[in-house]
């Protein structure tokens, strides 16, 4: 009897068993590459529609204070990408570089939030224009200059060390089309286009590079495909415009 069973309870975990694809969809690098990519979206897209007053302070908006969440959730998930599947050592020299590019993620977007609120106020014309380079210019630069420098040790951390044996399933591939988006909205709303549409560019490059022959990389994937779909949506909106026109100043935001 207990050995009829010990089969009966095999039997049954072995069809409740989810089959290997399922469970490299549902876990691993392409699982956290899609997380990260609407992560960042939200986090991107959803503020500047919060235009409406803070109850707890009218003066700022609800959008402001829901920025200063932005750190605290992307950071982390900026650091898991990095560490990759393996959970393999960083070493010091990386893990250092790690640090300094996320205090200039942190500083660039601080740098925003606040100019950026202070600048919805009625002001002095000196004021003003303070605001608006600390925002507009020194805030948005400083910020991109982290995401993409995070982004590249990303993508050479996942070269490095590419993980097990998940294959590319469509995931990373969504992941990727979802960050590119993303990408694209926040270096063209950002007005920094100088150095965003470069550096696309070259991660598409590189990583397509890195690419060629590898059969089991999909945070490599991700990287890629999300720098590749902003470069079409930089070339697609930069020939209707002839420009790279910020949405606001088109009226949509």
């Amino acid at each position: 009897m207990k050995t009829s069973s010990a089969a009966a309870s095999s039997g049954a975990a072995s069809h409740t068993r989810r089959p290997p694809g399922a469970r490299a969809a549902l876990n691993g690098p392409s699982a956290l590459a899609l997380w990260f990519a609407l992560c960042f979206a939200v986090t991107q897209l959803l503020p500047p529609f919060l235009k409406q007053p803070f109850p707890l302070y009218p003066p700022a908006s609800t959008g402001d204070f829901a920025e200063l969440l932005t750190p605290l959730v992307m950071l982390p998930l900026y650091w898991l990408m990095f560490r990759g599947e393996e959970r393999t050592e960083a070493g010091r020299r990386s893990t250092l570089l790690f640090v300094v590019l996320a205090a200039t993620w942190v500083q660039g977007h601080g740098i925003h939030l606040s100019a950026n609120s202070i600048g919805h106020l009625p002001a002095p014309e000196a004021a003003t224009s303070l605001t608006y380079f600390y925002d507009e210019v020194l805030g948005h630069y400083v910020w991109l200059a982290g995401a993409t420098g995070l982004a590249a040790l990303c993508a050479w951390r996942a070269w490095r060390h590419p993980g097990g044996a998940e294959r590319r399933t469509a995931v990373e591939l969504l992941a990727g089309l979802a960050y590119g988006f993303t990408y694209f909205a926040a270096v063209v709303e950002g007005g920094t286009g100088p150095l965003g549409v470069p550096f696309a560019l070259l991660a598409v490059g590189v990583g397509a590079s890195w690419l060629w022959g590898r059969r089991h990389a999909p945070t490599l994937v991700f990287w890629t495909v999300g720098h590749a779909t902003a470069l079409v949506l930089f070339a697609g909106w930069g020939f209707y415009w002839s420009g790279l026109p910020q949405f606001s100043q088109l009226g949509w935001i």
